[in-house]
């Protein structure tokens, strides 16, 4: 595929084939994880050297970054339309969350300026409603606690996969919902480990909405 994709490139430029819009349906789809960035960066590079305005549906994480806007879409109409960066910190919906990379949907009733959430409470300086609603909050939003520190919840670990230099760590909360949060490369992490964690609440996205039933 990658060299598929690198032929494709070289003919364009050999024939001097200038299109003025180019439609790429999810085009580094199944590449290897370890050549994304690279065939990425220079499948955009080239057309944009070209002049070419490019509509893709991206495959990968490492195409976002090279794009100048963003369309997320769902059930067919637009739900946010912004640069990557933003949409990733202040996503207006789950999907547009999904769409940008890792999310923990989190359940939340909120009440006044309180919110109460499976992981604990917390005061919401932004909550533009009362009742049932979600908080969407990205697994670097959470971090392992100091020794000494209070914690805002204990952690356990499910599974792990290593990336990018992080432990990318899953576990199950009370309530059936799933937690992903990134941990350092130091901690030992294996199955069935508790660890202290903190959360900054000031990063989370609160919404109206019911993702699922739960009792809180």
């Amino acid at each position: 595929m990658a060299r598929q994709l690198r032929t494709a490139i070289e003919r364009a430029e050999r024939k001097l084939l200038r299109p003025a819009i180019l439609v790429a349906d999810r085009l580094l789809e199944r590449l290897n994880p370890s050549a994304e960035a690279k065939i990425a960066d220079a499948f955009y590079r080239t057309l944009r050297v070209m002049g070419t305005t490019v509509i893709s549906a991206p495959a990968a994480g490492s195409e976002l970054g090279l794009t100048d806007q963003l369309v997320v879409l769902e059930s067919g109409r637009v739900v946010q339309a912004d640069v990557a960066p933003n949409i990733y910190r202040y996503p207006l919906s789950e999907a547009a969350a999904e769409a940008t990379g890792d999310i923990n949907v989190i359940p939340i009733t909120v009440r006044g300026n309180v919110v109460q959430s499976p992981i604990g409470s917390w005061q919401a300086a932004e909550a533009n409603f009362e009742g049932k609603g979600i908080a969407l909050a990205r697994p670097e939003d959470f971090s392992v606690a100091e020794k000494g520190e209070e914690s805002d919840l204990i952690f356990g670990i499910e599974e792990a996969s290593f990336r990018g230099g992080r432990w990318l760590a899953t576990g199950i909360l009370t309530g059936g919902l799933n937690l992903r949060v990134i941990l350092p490369a130091g901690v030992p992490v294996h199955k069935g480990r508790l660890i202290p964690l903190r959360f900054d609440s000031s990063r989370f996205a609160i919404l109206r909405g019911t993702p699922f039933a739960t009792s809180l």
